[in-house]
């Protein structure tokens, strides 16, 4: 069977070059990142009042499992995830092994705990956990780990070179990682210190020979900051624009804000020769003809999520070629679109001559994978390996980089393709 139509599998999904457009920092930091850097204060302090990520933060709920590890992000071997989809199941096992033993309450309270009664007992705490979370209570709770853990210098430090790492592992190739500059003042870190060590890690990480990954930075201005908070943004986005900040991006909840405000911020960027991407239509809420037109007159280089996009847009997008980053696993899970994966946009989008990047979103929430997110695109719209790395490349022509990093993805899927992958 040739490549042309040879079935695509998630091994194939993984080793094929990739190229990651779509990816929030602190969306990106995984449950088991999350969990070392607890031990590592749990460590340091013993009081410390927060609970175990990895107990708290319930995986499934939004239908994807997170891939377990073998090693954790010093080596060391790491606690699995549990499977989202046998969570009922295990949790029916253990209160029947709890009420079969006759001494669930016991065994809960005494120290010596088997191993298995460990086991059973988290995976108690997980179902339940489960079955109180729901949608709207479950992104706060991620975000509240993320701002209490990741708090200081070292915390920030380990769980970008984690990020890093695990896109690495997935066969991405090409990374843009999005985030607010964020002030610690309790740590004594200001916002030109968060973006500083930010930055720093991913030009040391660049620099090293033996990393695939090329990574850059863009600087997030929240639909809820006010004109001179978009300025400040701004201002780090030029002042360290030598040092791998490539663009700006406009995120932030949906419903807040008059964007209007940050014209002349996002004009400012665009004539110091960043890049820019816009959090376009995800919802309803900020799809209203007036928002999108004045998005559009900031002529931004590419669009994240394209959701509510009425066909007088579509053409502009069309004509402009402005590259639009398409988040599958986001958009289903979250509701964003009526329907599953065969109902998302891209069926559209793929059609048209505009790049396209799949992207992940918050890998960290969503726990899919960008090779998940290619898997998937193949199996719901009929993509060929062949098919499937044509949509990789695809999105080489919208990266914020430059010519040099173009010239080097192109030759990674020209090497790619030379030895017989596809």
């Amino acid at each position: 069977m040739s490549a042309t139509h040879h079935p695509v599998g998630l091994a194939f999904a993984t080793a094929l070059p990739k190229i990651e457009l779509h990816a929030h920092l602190t969306g990106s930091i995984s449950r088991q990142c999350l969990h070392e850097i607890w031990q590592t204060k749990k460590a340091q302090d013993p009081n410390l009042a927060l609970q175990d990520p990895l107990i708290a933060i319930p995986t499934g709920k939004t239908g994807e499992s997170c891939q377990g590890r073998t090693q954790d992000h010093r080596g060391n071997h790491a606690a699995p995830f549990v499977d989202p989809s046998k969570i009922v199941s295990y949790g029916k096992l253990a209160r029947a092994w709890m009420a079969a033993v006759g001494h669930g309450p016991m065994l809960v309270a005494n120290p010596g705990l088997s191993r298995l009664g460990h086991l059973i007992h988290d995976l108690l705490l997980i179902t339940t956990r489960l079955k109180r979370t729901t949608k709207a209570s479950f992104f706060p709770l991620f975000s509240s780990y993320i701002y209490k853990l990741c708090n200081d210098l070292p915390s920030i430090e380990f769980s970008t070179r984690a990020v890093l790492q695990d896109f690495q592992a997935d066969g991405v190739v090409y990374l843009e990682l999005r985030t607010t500059p964020r002030a610690m003042p309790s740590a004594g870190l200001t916002k030109d210190t968060y973006v500083k060590t930010v930055s720093n890690i991913l030009t040391a990480h660049n620099r090293a020979t033996e990393n695939s990954i090329r990574a850059f930075l863009i600087l997030s201005i929240d639909r809820r900051n006010s004109a001179s908070e978009a300025e400040e943004v701004v201002d780090l986005a030029i002042q360290y624009q030598s040092s791998g900040v490539v663009g700006l991006d406009l995120c932030g909840d949906p419903a807040q804000g008059d964007i209007r405000i940050f014209g002349p911020a996002f004009a400012r960027a665009k004539a110091a020769g960043l890049k820019l991407t816009l959090h376009f239509a995800e919802a309803e809420a900020s799809a209203s003809d007036l928002e999108l037109q004045t998005l559009l007159s900031w002529k931004p280089d590419r669009l994240g999520h394209v959701i509510h996009v009425k066909e007088e847009f579509r053409k502009v997008i069309e004509d402009e070629h402005i590259g639009v980053e398409l988040c599958l696993s986001c958009n289903v899970h979250a509701k964003m679109i009526t329907g599953t994966y065969s109902d998302h946009h891209f069926g559209m989008w793929r059609h048209t001559k505009v790049p396209v990047a799949l992207s992940t979103d918050d890998v960290g929430v969503f726990c899919s994978p960008l090779s998940k997110e290619y898997y998937l695109a193949a199996q719901h719209f009929g993509l060929s390996q062949n098919g499937l790395q044509a949509l990789a490349e695809r999105a080489v022509d919208c990266i914020f980089s430059g010519p040099a990093e173009q010239a080097r993805l192109k030759d990674v899927f020209a090497k790619w393709q030379a030895s017989s992958h596809v």
